[in-house]
């Protein structure tokens, strides 16, 4: 059984799936001008790249990078011929970025809030003991007279 709808009911159906047919194809343009645009900016976004990664490596001196250094430019600058392989390329590298990013934040937050987690057995008595106010006695080595 078919219902029927008043006219103007049926005609802003219709025009819903023109609209959705209309937005499809919106997008798909979207997304290639996006690709087009990001192709175009390669050069600079790759560079942008891997100044975040020497970042948040060590520092060195400018004029002997390390090898890790080294390493990260002769694969960055050798770019895939293909664009999406490129792009693939690029976005793994500023996955790499962000990645060393948190391992350094990581880092400097554990040794922030975990003090004593580097110190020996021996350290970590005698800094707990100050803490509470007391002092451990000096011990004096059987070796010497």
């Amino acid at each position: 059984m078919q219902l029927h709808l008043p006219k103007s009911r049926r005609r802003k159906e219709t025009n819903k799936d023109e609209e959705e047919d209309e937005g499809e194809g919106e997008r798909e343009r979207e997304r290639e001008r996006s690709s087009q645009l990001s192709m175009t900016n390669v050069p600079a976004r790759t560079r942008s790249v891997y100044r975040a990664i020497l970042r948040e490596l060590p520092s060195r001196p400018r004029f002997s990078p390390s090898p890790l250094q080294t390493k990260i430019r002769q694969h960055l600058s050798s770019a895939p011929a293909d664009a999406d392989a490129a792009r693939a390329q690029l976005e793994e590298a500023e996955q790499f970025a962000q990645y060393v990013k948190a391992q350094r934040q990581y880092v400097t937050l554990l040794e922030r809030y975990n003090p004593g987690a580097d110190m020996d057995q021996e350290e970590r008595v005698r800094l707990t003991a100050r803490r509470v106010g007391m002092s451990l006695p000096i011990e004096h080595k059987n070796g010497s007279s």
